[in-house]
């Protein structure tokens, strides 16, 4: 099927996305591929065109459409816009303050929640965001932060997490649970899991499934003591150009994990011929532990994760911030 410039929707009727280039209808790779609709990254389905909806947390009504002009207030009324079982996209607006509201992707929805990198949600009671069994989260650009409990929660459901934040969350950063299927690319993980009485890890994966690349995950620090990853049961966990780093002790609690162009200071369970130590944890490798900016310090010379990761063909060809990596860059989210 052939698309002529300016005219997409040829390829969005069909699911497909336009390509400039060839004038024709190709699966999309990336959201920016679909226009306003989100992009399924499983199928390399654009969703539907007509089932978008907006969301301003300082400017939106709930009373509102959800239009681009007239936006909900809170992302779990858009959610709730998309019928049961149905698929849709909502582009999350950066707000002064938090969202304070527990996101639920529930229902067997397929769910595209759509930031720039500012939008922050930090939870009302138990999670900032949670996916449910046959449910799917594609979140990219959408951070959580200050949970009370648990950061972002999938359980049985499918979640890709893309160009995100979580940090300083009471208990777990990122749990999987009971057969969830997920995926996390260029995200920083940070300081989760040690303001409740029991101590808890960062990352924690529990009869599920993790694919990851170019993930910064750090723990330890202060009076956090957990692990920054943590499996249990039958997980399969497999995690490429990525840091690892702990202050405390016993830093990766994965010994079935495969592990390729990954930099960490526990690497006792899984050395491998591409993997690095870092050597002992210095807070200086980190741009600013104590704003909470897990990006590299400076250009990143002084610190041991340059010249370390391979780009691999289905790799996201930018880093967190939009900055573009090079082959053999630096590994963890930010290319400094």
């Amino acid at each position: 099927m052939q698309c002529a410039e300016g005219q997409p929707e040829v390829c969005a009727n069909l699911g497909l996305a336009c390509d400039a280039e060839t004038n024709s209808c190709v699966p999309c790779e990336a959201h920016a591929d679909c226009g306003d609709a989100g992009c399924n990254l499983d199928t390399g389905e654009c969703l539907p065109a007509d089932k978008v909806w907006w969301v301003d947390g300082d400017n939106g009504n709930d009373s509102s459409p959800g239009t681009e002009a007239q936006p909900f207030e809170h992302i779990n009324m858009a959610i709730n816009a998309i019928e049961l079982g149905g698929i849709g996209t909502i582009h999350v607006l950066g707000t002064s303050t938090p969202y304070v509201e527990d996101v639920g992707v529930v229902g067997l929805r397929t769910v595209a929640l759509l930031g720039d990198g500012g939008p922050v949600v930090s939870g009302n009671f138990s999670y900032g965001l949670q996916v449910q069994t046959s449910s799917t989260a594609l979140v990219d650009g959408l951070n959580v932060e200050d949970v009370a409990v648990i950061g972002v929660y999938c359980d049985g459901g499918r979640l890709v997490l893309d160009n995100s934040v979580v940090k300083h969350c009471a208990s777990i950063g990122l749990q999987l649970f009971d057969e969830c299927e997920a995926t996390v690319r260029n995200s920083i993980i940070a300081l989760n899991g040690g303001a409740l009485p029991v101590v808890e890890p960062n990352i924690l994966v529990w009869g599920s499934t993790l694919e990851a690349s170019y993930l910064t995950a750090v723990s330890g620090l202060g009076d956090l003591e957990g692990s920054t990853l943590d499996c249990e049961g039958e997980s399969s966990v497999s995690i490429r150009n990525s840091i690892l780093v702990s202050a405390g002790t016993d830093s990766v609690e994965c010994p079935d994990a495969v592990f390729e162009y990954v930099v960490s200071d526990d690497l006792a369970a899984n050395a491998g011929p591409t993997n690095e130590s870092s050597g002992s944890f210095d807070v200086m490798w980190f741009a600013d532990v104590d704003t909470g900016d897990y990006h590299l310090a400076g250009d990143g010379s002084t610190t041991p994760f340059g010249g370390v990761a391979s780009l691999q063909p289905d790799d996201l060809l930018t880093d967190i911030d939009g900055d573009p990596r090079p082959m053999n860059g630096f590994v963890g989210a930010d290319e400094p």
